[in-house]
């Protein structure tokens, strides 16, 4: 008799806010058997311009795996645009400045436009993360949504640092068995 073979485990996936965007951090989550997905601010001047200007280019946006969320309450209508590219071979170029940090494992970019109107106001804001997981823009809606949803306060010292590791660890191995994400915050 043949037998079925093993469903391939989800890793977990560790979303993190710009402050854990940092190649150790990355590293031990790859090393211990999860995928990160992190946010990308200014404090990557380089890495965010590229990534802002890849997202800015209308057609660029038009052949990457997206999908579109909507929420009403409270007065506010709220349309969350969000954009996956696995396309990211670019970014390690020649072009790219020497001693460049990079991230173990990249396997997309991904960006979250929001468009609120409240009050008849209109505000727009664009987020940008990095992935080592193979997700599709419906994964990564959903992480970003949980992660704005569960987030808590960002560690600011090399001690909480140190924790947010071990946070990181701990939550890797306790989700190992259902393959939901994780937030670390």
């Amino acid at each position: 008799t043949r037998r079925a073979p093993a469903a391939k485990k989800m890793r977990a996936l560790v979303t993190i806010d710009a402050i854990g965007t940092q190649t150790k951090i990355a590293e031990t989550i790859v090393n211990r058997g999860g995928d990160y997905l992190l946010a990308l601010k200014a404090n990557r001047p380089v890495l965010f311009d590229d990534v802002q200007a890849f997202f800015a280019d209308p057609h660029q946006l038009d052949s990457l795996d997206s999908c579109q969320t909507t929420d009403a309450d409270h007065g506010r209508i709220e349309v969350r645009r969000h954009a996956v590219c696995h396309r990211v071979d670019w970014l390690f170029s020649d072009r790219r400045y020497a001693d460049e940090p990079s991230f173990p494992h990249l396997a997309a970019i991904a960006m979250v436009e929001t468009v609120v109107e409240r009050n008849a106001k209109i505000e727009r804001e664009r987020r940008y993360y990095l992935s080592s997981a193979q997700i599709d823009a419906k994964t990564f809606a959903r992480a970003v949504r949980d992660r704005a949803a569960g987030g808590k306060g960002v560690p600011k010292t090399s001690l909480e640092q140190a924790l947010v590791v071990q946070q990181i660890t701990d939550a890797i191995y306790a989700s190992s068995e259902s393959g939901e994400a994780v937030t670390v915050g």
